[in-house]
C-alpha cells in the first residue's frame, strides 16, 4: 500500500505497486475510505493483477456531480455541480502523480465510481479521452438531464468497455429517482451504439447492499 498527495486529494494505491510488469490502474473516488474493503473484495472475486488508486477527501456532493441541483432529501445538501473542476484536477495532478509513483506505465487507465460516483464516472467519459473503461456501480444516473447529456453529444473519446448496474430495490423509487432504470438504459445504448462493450447488470437489494462487492463486481468487469 502506497499513500500520497495531490489535487488536494488524498490517493491511497492497493495491488501491484511494485509490480515489474505493466497493469491497468482503476481510479475509484471513495467517499468512506472503502478502497481497502472495495481491493479485498476484488481480490476474492479472483481479479487479475491491477492497482487500485482510491481517491479520498473528496467533496462528495459537489465534486461528482456535473451540474447544481437541488439535494435530492432534505436531510442532504445542495449538489454544487463542481465535477469540470475536479476532472481537471484528476487529469492534470492526481492521475499523473499516480502513475510517476508507479515502477511501469499502466496498461490502461480505468475509472470507477459507485452511486454519485458511478455518475461522475459515466460523465467524465464525454469530457476526457484519458479513461478508456469505466464502471458506474449503482450510479446516480437519475441525476436532472444527465442521459440527455450523454445521447445528445459525442464523448472525449472512445470507450471500450463500460459496466452499468442497479439494485433491485432501487428502481421502485418515485420522483426523480423513477428515471433511474430509463437513463441508465439510455445511457447504455448509447455506448453501444460508439462500438464500447457494454454489461448493465442488476443486483438484488436496494442502494446500499453489498455496496462494496457489487463495486468490486465492477471494476473486475473491467479488468477481465
Amino acid at each position: 500500500m502506497t499513500t500520497l498527495e495531490a489535487g488536494g486529494k488524498i490517493v491511497t494505491l492497493y495491488g501491484e505497486v511494485s509490480s515489474a510488469e505493466p497493469c491497468p490502474v482503476v481510479f475509484l473516488n471513495t467517499v468512506m475510505d472503502e478502497g481497502e474493503k472495495v481491493y479485498t473484495a476484488c481480490r476474492k472475486l479472483g481479479a487479475p493483477p491491477f492497482v487500485l488508486a482510491a481517491v479520498s477527501r473528496v467533496y462528495w456532493s459537489d465534486d461528482m456531480t456535473p451540474w447544481p441541483t437541488d439535494a435530492l432529501a432534505k436531510w442532504e445538501s445542495r449538489c454544487g455541480g463542481m465535477a469540470d473542476s475536479y476532472l481537471e484536477k484528476l487529469e492534470g495532478e492526481i492521475v499523473p502523480a499516480v502513475c510517476d509513483a508507479l515502477p511501469f506505465s499502466p496498461s490502461g487507465l480505468y475509472l470507477a465510481g459507485y452511486s454519485l460516483g458511478g455518475l461522475f464516472a459515466i460523465y467524465a467519459l464525454w469530457n476526457t479521452p484519458l479513461f478508456t473503461r469505466a464502471a458506474s456501480a449503482s450510479g446516480s444516473l437519475w441525476y436532472p438531464d444527465i442521459a440527455e447529456y450523454c445521447c445528445s453529444r459525442e464523448p472525449a473519446g472512445r470507450p471500450d468497455r463500460v459496466y452499468l448496474s442497479l439494485g433491485s430495490k432501487e428502481t421502485k423509487g418515485r420522483g426523480r429517482t423513477a428515471s433511474l432504470r430509463s437513463n441508465t438504459e439510455a445511457v447504455a445504448a448509447r455506448l453501444r451504439s460508439l462500438g464500447a462493450d457494454v454489461t448493465f447488470e442488476e443486483n438484488p437489494g436496494g442502494h446500499t447492499h453489498e455496496a462494496d462487492r457489487r463495486m468490486a463486481k465492477a471494476i473486475l468487469a473491467l479488468l477481465q
